[in-house]
């Protein structure tokens, strides 16, 4: 059913993110029974280290994503653009 899968949700985002409260209130107008309350209290007050870019890798990229990149790089040369602003090229490969 939908609610146990929204419940399931809810006990999964609140594993993932021990930092947070999570809450909800659900009523049904037309049979109070199947209204519910959830609440996920935090686990934790440390919170995680701000999230940072991660470079493309070139599997995953595409002829205007590569151009949209050469575009707002600083490298001057291919070779460097290849393994700066790319994941995973080595000098060598390049």
């Amino acid at each position: 059913t939908y609610k146990s899968r929204v419940v399931q949700y809810l006990q999964q985002l609140a594993i993932i993110t021990p930092y947070a409260r999570l809450g909800m209130d659900y009523s049904n107008r037309s049979d109070e029974k199947k209204g519910m309350t959830l609440r996920f209290e935090r686990r934790s007050e440390q919170m995680p280290a701000q999230a940072r870019e991660v470079k493309h890798h070139p599997t995953s990229i595409n002829n205007l994503l590569v151009q949209q990149l050469l575009e707002r790089t600083s490298n001057k040369s291919l070779i460097k653009f290849l393994t700066g602003d790319l994941s995973g090229i080595t000098p060598t490969a390049a």
